[in-house]
């Protein structure tokens, strides 16, 4: 009889911050991090449990926990969601539709559908009564860490934790948060796109400028050539006469290439930098717990656990981190946001788009080194295609986050903040002159 484990694998390693960021090699939406070892393993049961939930939610399969290697720990999920779980594939292997499940148990589709659905709770025993309705049964293990270390590699092993906010994470969006979330990401996007087409403006007049500009370039080098090194029949008789305006049309080509390359990329980034941390924005207003466990570990004094709700130091502390995280980089911004969303692999959001951190990470580190390094003088990797990747990564987020909290775009909140950004930019209005 096949055997069916919930427990699985988690890898931890330290981020550019030091935090320590825990990853499941089978479930690539599972994404979270500590600030130590027991911080991170205390998110990670919670991680997976909203990953096997998203999972139900969304449909998907649920791949089987791989083989614990070594340096990893074995992560449990809450018991609920893993009966849930298990009973979700077990119809699935069935071809069971919850009215066949309904009809099994001889209850109403509403109550069946309760037993699979992680945003409800269930009780242990009608779970078992339902697992056990279609040919499954419950077994419990128990691991006994001392004694294992006695005879094999210890197996690093972490129960269930803080279950109650796994289950929160899967309830609906309050319907206010709901509204201030969709307002701030109709802004988000009208900011955006007229961003995103300033960098292709900007970028597009640059290349059709080049053809014109490189004589005129190569003409007043020339002249500054002559002024130095002598006059034109000097240079006839040496031979640079033919030699210099070519040279100087590819050296003016190629730098005025370079840095229009390096001022698009630190136009671009400076663009999706902006919009992921708006998207975090997004995120804590949506639902603030799934950003909570950046903050749970922030001190407060008594006399204002007196005086203050829980919801309003919970908005305060994020409001501070929001702040602090404004200046952080990219790819932690970027790393925020898939904790708390925690797409599944499946999930494309743009079409022809495939997230890439590792790419984003290298252009992240060129922009970087054309502002502090000595990296003028170099072109873009795969040149006007790094930018649209860019405006994908863009829109991929908008799409991401959207999905997650189920936002509706503000039609009308978008055209008002566009009118009120053109409102003093209209090329065509008389101002009087």
């Amino acid at each position: 009889m096949a055997r069916t484990t919930y427990s699985y694998p988690a890898s931890l390693e330290p981020d550019e911050d030091g935090r320590l960021v825990v990853r499941f090699p089978a479930l690539a939406e599972a994404l979270t991090d500590g600030a130590d070892e027991a911080e991170a393993l205390s998110e990670a049961a919670d991680c997976l449990s909203e990953a096997l939930a998203g999972r139900i939610v969304d449909g998907e399969e649920i791949p089987a926990p791989p083989p614990l290697a070594s340096g990893q720990y074995l992560v449990s999920p809450d018991p609920t969601i893993a009966l849930k779980a298990a009973l979700y594939e077990a119809l699935r292997r069935r071809d069971m539709t919850v009215a066949d499940l309904a009809e099994l148990l001889d209850m109403d589709w509403h109550q069946a559908a309760r037993l699979i659905d992680p945003k409800r709770s269930s009780k242990l025993t009608s779970l078992a009564a339902a697992l056990d309705a279609v040919g499954c049964r419950i077994e419990i293990a128990i691991s006994d860490e001392g004694a294992s270390q006695c005879t094999q590699e210890p197996r690093r092993t972490l129960p269930a934790s803080a279950a109650a906010r796994a289950r929160a994470a899967a309830q609906p969006v309050h319907a206010e948060s709901k509204k201030e979330a969709e307002r701030l990401s109709a802004q988000i996007l009208a900011r955006t796109t007229s961003a995103w087409n300033a960098v292709f403006i900007f970028q597009r007049v640059g290349q059709l400028g080049l053809p014109h500009a490189t004589p005129q370039l190569a003409l007043e080098h020339q002249r500054a050539l002559f002024e130095r090194f002598g006059t034109r029949q000097q240079l006839f008789e040496r031979g640079l006469l033919d030699i210099i305006p070519k040279a100087t049309k590819v050296y003016a080509a190629a730098t005025f290439q370079s840095a229009l390359d390096a001022a698009s990329l630190i136009f671009a980034h400076s663009v999706l930098d902006s919009a992921a941390f708006d998207w975090c924005r997004v995120c804590a207003v949506a639902r603030p717990d799934d950003l909570i466990r950046y903050i749970d570990q922030r001190r407060v004094p008594l006399s204002e656990l007196r005086e203050t709700s829980f919801e309003q130091l919970r908005a305060r502390e994020l409001t501070q981190y929001l702040e602090a995280l404004e200046r952080e980089s990219l790819l932690k911004k970027m790393d925020i946001i898939f904790a708390a969303c925690r797409p599944s692999p499946k999930f494309v959001g743009v079409r022809k788009y495939h997230y890439d951190r590792n790419r984003i990470a290298t252009l992240d580190n060129l922009r970087h080194d054309y502002v502090h390094g000595s990296a003028l003088g170099k072109s873009l990797p795969q040149g006007e295609d790094d930018l649209k990747y860019l405006q994908d990564t863009t829109t991929f987020l908008f799409t991401l986050v959207h999905r997650r909290y189920k936002l509706q775009l503000d039609s009308d909140e978008f055209i008002a903040y566009v009118k009120e950004q053109l409102k003093d930019k209209n090329p065509f209005k008389d101002n009087g002159d």
